[in-house]
């Protein structure tokens, strides 16, 4: 991933926030995500070590979905790819270049992690809107 990608999408936020009608809806919703990342990456790298192919569907479906809901669509689009990569190699997932890309989405996820604080959550909960 370069530098210059967006890793989130503003206005996917901003649309979530109109869809409730409150501000408060969607940065709670950002809250909880970020306060999830770290578990749910732990139960995804977990499943996969472990080759459990219905745990990690399930899984990389959260994370897939969380993230796009968050406006995370590089997040979301790796996590895409590795569900992918789960439906063809089933109990087999656990390939170099299924680690690969797990890290690739531990790498994504920390840095999505860190501009939705910086922009949305701020070091109060008072972010950018």
């Amino acid at each position: 991933m370069r530098v210059d990608d967006q890793l989130v999408s503003f206005e996917t936020l901003r649309e979530l926030a109109d869809e409730f009608d409150d501000d408060r809806v969607c940065r709670s919703f950002v809250d909880s995500f970020i306060n999830m990342w770290e578990a749910r990456h732990a139960r995804l790298r977990e499943a996969i070590l472990t080759c459990d192919v219905k745990a990690a569907m399930d899984a990389v479906l959260s994370v897939k979905t969380a993230s796009a809901m968050a406006g995370a669509k590089p997040l979301s689009a790796l996590a895409a790819k590795l569900q992918q990569l789960i439906q063809c190699l089933g109990e087999e997932m656990r390939t170099s270049r299924t680690l690969a890309l797990l890290e690739e989405i531990k790498s994504c996820g920390e840095a999505t992690i860190v501009q939705l604080r910086l922009w949305y959550s701020g070091s109060a909960g008072s972010g950018g809107r």
